[in-house]
Order: structure tokens, then sequence, then C-alpha cells
């Protein structure tokens, strides 16, 4: 047990720069109910919504990587000229959102804040908790601490919805170890937004 106790405090140890976390989170778990269901976490872009026709209709994003496309849009284009023309009055495929509600879902994403929220208020999800990071590693920590500190109960079954998944899977072990609960991984690729290609298990 202290062998399996130490890999996984440095599994911590990766996301936090401080693999006493373990411990800590550990004992946080032991003082919440468990309840028999399930906990969704979700992407957004690429997930719930495809950004195709936003970056083939827009020269200066076609003309950069997609790293800088969040920046482009908050310093250069404009949030609400984007809003307006690519997300206002659309609708996303209702396959994962369906599934979401306020008590027993997340999303988690990257870029800004402001044009994250944006986008969840013209598509009118907007009840669905929105928490944004820096790096998509970020969701990791994230998801631990949403579940501790704001959910407050441990769920049966944590299942997640991504584009690019890597990180969830690559720390899988650390999650279901935390929370005695199964992690079920769920790569997505969007046709558009007329639906999905799959949305299947990895």
């Amino acid at each position: 047990m202290a062998v399996y106790i130490d890999r996984l405090e440095d599994l911590m140890g990766e996301l936090t720069h401080n693999e006493f976390f373990t411990r800590r989170f550990l004992e946080e778990v032991a003082r919440l109910p468990k309840i028999d269901g399930k906990f969704i976490v979700s992407g957004l872009d690429e997930t719930i919504f495809c950004r195709n026709e936003l970056k083939q209709n827009e020269p200066l994003l076609k003309e950069n990587p997609e790293e800088a496309i969040n920046r482009l849009i908050k310093f250069q284009l404009g949030i609400p000229y984007i809003i307006a023309k690519y997300y206002q009055w659309k609708q996303a495929p209702k396959d994962i959102i369906s599934l979401l509600s306020p008590n027993n879902s997340v999303f988690l994403t990257t870029g800004f804040e402001d044009i994250q929220k944006a986008k969840l208020d013209a598509l009118w999800i907007s009840h669905i908790p929105l928490v944004v990071h820096k790096e998509e590693k970020d969701k990791i920590l994230s998801t631990i601490q949403y579940i501790l500190y704001q959910i407050k109960y441990i769920p049966t079954e944590i299942v997640v919805y991504d584009d690019k998944p890597r990180f969830f899977l690559e720390y899988k072990e650390l999650i279901e170890w935390i929370f005695w609960c199964t992690l079920t991984v769920m790569q997505v690729e969007m046709d558009g937004n007329n639906g999905y290609k799959k949305i299947e298990e990895i």
C-alpha cells in the first residue's frame, strides 16, 4: 500500500508540485457522502459546438495556429462580432447536452472565461457550470477539486466527454483511486454541428 501511495503522490506532484495534496484530498473524500450516480465532465469547443465554420471563414484564424484562436478572437476580431456571427441562434447537437444538468455536470474548457461564457449564453446552456483553464492538463486537478468543494459528494462514476481526453487517460488511475469510483472516458469527434461522427469509450 505504501508503494502505491507513493505512486499516487508522484502523479499528484506532477499536477500540483506538492505530492502531499493526495493525502489531503483523501481526507476530504472520507468526509463526503457517496451517491449512486454519474457526474459528467464535458469539454466545450469541438465537444459541444464545432468551430469549423469559424476557422474556415475568418482569414485571420486560417492563417494562424490553433492555439492562437482565442487570443485573436479576444484582442483582434472581437468577442461580440464572433458570438453574433457564429454562435447566436445556432443549435448545438443534443447528444451530450441532453445528459447535462446543473447538479451533475460541469464544462471544463481552456481559453478566456469571457469568451467561453459568451458562447454558453448564446447557445442557451449557461445553466451548466463552467470552469476555464489555461492548459488542458489543468482539467484533472479541476475535476478533483470541483467534486470535493463544489458538488460535495462522491459519485459512483465520473464520465468525461472530450475531443482531447489525453490527460484524463493519463491520470485515470489517480482519479479512480482518490474517489474509489469508475472513470469512463468518452472520445468525441463532431460532424460539424450536424451531430457526431463518434462518441466512444476509450
